[in-house]
Parts: C-alpha cells; sequence; structure tokens
C-alpha cells in the first residue's frame, strides 16, 4: 500500500514501529488483529480512528464458530 506515509506522524502509540497503523488508517481498517493489544490503546484507536482491536486468539475462535 502506498500512500499513508503523510500519517504516520500523527500516529500516537506506545510503540514507535507501528507504523503499520497508518497503512490501517489509510486503507480504512476497522480491525487490527494482533497478540499485543497493549500496544494498541483502544481508546485511541477506536475515539481517532473508529479501529477495533482484537487479539488474535479471541478473534480466531469468533471466526473458527462461524458456519
Amino acid at each position: 500500500m502506498k500512500g499513508f506515509e503523510h500519517l504516520i506522524p500523527s500516529i500516537d502509540l506506545p510503540a514507535p514501529d507501528d507504523r503499520h497503523v497508518a497503512a490501517a488508517i489509510h486503507g480504512r481498517a476497522s480491525l487490527i488483529v494482533t497478540f499485543n493489544l497493549k500496544n494498541f490503546p483502544a481508546d485511541t484507536l477506536t475515539r481517532s480512528h473508529a479501529i477495533t482491536c482484537s487479539h488474535s486468539i479471541q478473534t480466531t475462535a469468533a471466526f473458527s464458530t462461524r458456519e
């Protein structure tokens, strides 16, 4: 994906290497699936960008129960 680089300076997350969140914002993602929820504060992403974060194990379980 290209065109998200201008968003990187505005991303305020605990881990400075989480620049890929700018790509998620640019791509209008609604969900980020991760093992590391502490680096993706729900209040920041939901309030500012309407993105929900989910632990990968919970997400996998939710999708595996669908028919």
